[in-house]
């Protein structure tokens, strides 16, 4: 149900337990006239590489993000994110500022059936789309939504959206990935972000999802591209050809928050068939043939393994408030598991040896607070095992915030 612009305005009040779980967008973007949200997180992390190494420390303004919400009329609204992360952006430094997602929308036939267009984020999981500091469980996102879904990930594109009922959908055609960045951990540096991306290769995306149940969304989502079209590539004797790199990938979820109780599961898979052509593909460099991977086993872009021809992963997380019986009070106090696994090494071209590495399992658990729905404190401790090689210890300490 899309809220009143006057619950839009009301703040956490208006805000139920059950309607949290799918962030704040929905009232973001209701009403008229103009809206103003963000979100913010500031993280502590300890980490131990392997058992004889001692805790590293470090403390950063993990990101801050500003949100801005236009309805221009009953028919057209922008909305937009600006994303500042780890504090500083500089050339030498590990801070940044982007651009999360910006778009128009025109809902032609109100929630039924719109059109969008810009900078929008794949609707794969749950985490890219949603993935405010108080909506989610543990102090750093799942590995998963980094690796195998690679969160924040966003392109420039078209499509269509709209719900009806328990039913919601979305499908785009937008900006594939760049190919030549691929790497053993998986797809995520490929991505164009909208920043002077090659654009000679579209992808396909889109997403169902149903609310049998207020707070309760099972969704499954879905790509498909050949990005071999934003490869530059030449023969031996330096003419142009080219290298077929499909990829495409799937996903399903489900996410609940009901009666106190808070649970998430997630399955993805991203395949890459032509993985081996890719790796061998050449380019030309001031009329020098060169490889893009100057070796087929450790490259630039290979230094931990191949690019696999399969890449995936998955989670389940449960939650409960243990206040929820503690008398006539909003704050929640919610003890969470999480165990992940993930393997951007899942299948490797013929002739090419996985990285074991690069397979793990994860458990996270941990406390999150919330003193209202849109305020946490966060703190876990997290175990990567590694199915070879160093296990990695975590410690990790949270607050964040939206609105």
């Amino acid at each position: 149900m899309r809220p009143t612009k006057a619950e839009a305005q009301a703040g956490s009040p208006a805000i139920t337990d059950e309607e949290l779980v799918r962030g704040l967008r929905d009232y973001r973007m209701a009403g008229g006239n103009t809206v103003i949200g963000g979100y913010g997180e500031f993280n502590l992390n300890f980490l131990r590489t392997g058992s004889a190494n001692p805790l590293i420390g470090r403390a950063t303004v993990r990101r801050l993000v500003l949100f801005l919400a236009h309805n221009f009329n009953e028919k057209f609204r922008t909305y937009m994110e600006i994303e500042w992360e780890n504090a500083v952006a500089c050339s030498d430094c590990a801070g940044g500022v982007e651009i999360e997602q910006a778009f128009i929308d025109w809902r032609v036939l109100g929630d039924d059936f719109g059109l969008r267009a810009g900078l929008v984020l794949v609707p794969m999981g749950i985490i890219n789309q949603w993935h405010e500091a108080p909506v989610y469980h543990g102090v750093n996102r799942p590995d998963l939504d980094r690796l195998i879904i690679p969160t924040t990930w966003r392109e420039l594109g078209l499509g269509a959206f709209g719900s009806h009922g328990m039913m919601r959908y979305e499908l785009y055609a937008i900006t594939a990935f760049d190919p030549s960045e691929f790497s053993a951990s998986g797809f995520r540096s490929g991505r164009g972000e909208g920043a002077l991306q090659r654009a000679n290769a579209l992808a396909v995306t889109g997403r169902f999802e149903i609310e049998p149940w207020l707070g309760a969304v099972f969704g499954a989502s879905f790509y498909a591209s050949d990005a071999g079209g934003n490869l530059d590539s030449v023969s031996a004797l330096n003419q142009p050809t080219t290298v077929h790199v499909p990829v495409y990938g799937w996903s399903l979820d489900a996410r609940m928050r009901k009666w106190g109780f808070e649970a998430r599961a997630l399955f993805a898979q991203f395949f890459s068939p032509e993985s081996d052509a890719l790796m061998r593909a050449q380019r030309d460099v001031d009329g020098v043939v060169t490889p893009y991977f100057a070796d087929t086993t450790v490259g630039p872009n290979l230094t931990s393994g191949p690019v696999a021809t399969r890449i995936q992963g998955g989670y389940l997380e449960l939650a409960y408030n243990v206040l929820r019986f503690a008398g006539d009070t909003d704050q929640q106090l919610l003890p969470f598991v999480r165990l992940e696994y993930l393997d951007t090494q899942a299948a490797v071209p013929t002739g090419f040896e996985r990285n074991g590495r690069l397979q793990m399992n994860i458990l996270t658990a941990g406390l999150s607070y919330r003193p209202i729905q849109q305020i946490v404190l966060k703190g876990d401790i997290q175990v990567r095992d590694r199915h070879v090689g160093p296990d990695e210890f975590g410690i990790n300490f949270g607050l964040g915030y939206m609105f």
